[in-house]
């Protein structure tokens, strides 16, 4: 054990820090990674804008929970218009991003479409799964970041 110690001791003080900066580094990362998550959530949201989405909110739900950082919900006014949205948003952000949802779940007739982008998740639904659910309020203690009506 004193052998170990003794071995230790003699190392010079820039190598004895490496942990420290590899955490410096992960930080950075995560840092960088909020950083593209905000604008992933960022452009869900124009491309929602563009094709006639109502009602588009970001939520920045970072502090609050661990399996996102953003919810980016908004409301379709048919079935159709559920789908097109839906279409709209994975082909942009196929295009612009490089990215598939991981996950989608539900479909225009039940009013809710999820799209999962890992640190963005999507919700669309229809005013009256919206009024139900209240998702806004169901998070209340996340960040409004913009509310696009």
């Amino acid at each position: 054990m004193n052998r170990r110690l003794s071995f230790w001791r003699k190392l010079p003080p820039k190598l004895l820090c490496w942990r420290y900066r590899k955490r410096c580094e992960l930080s950075e990362v995560k840092e960088s990674g909020r950083e593209e998550a905000r604008q992933l959530a960022y452009a869900v949201s124009d491309v929602l804008d563009e094709t006639k989405g109502e009602d588009i909110v970001i939520l920045y739900l970072g502090e609050v929970c661990s399996f996102t950082d953003y919810f980016v919900i908004c409301t379709g006014g048919s079935d159709r218009t559920l789908n097109a949205l839906a279409d709209a948003v994975k082909a942009t952000i196929k295009k612009s991003h490089k990215l598939h949802a991981m996950k989608m779940e539900g479909d225009a007739e039940s009013g809710w479409i999820l799209l999962d982008y890992g640190d963005v998740i999507l919700h669309i639904l229809s005013q009256k799964q919206r009024d139900y659910y209240r998702l806004e309020e169901l998070w209340r203690e996340g960040q409004v970041l913009v509310h696009i009506q």
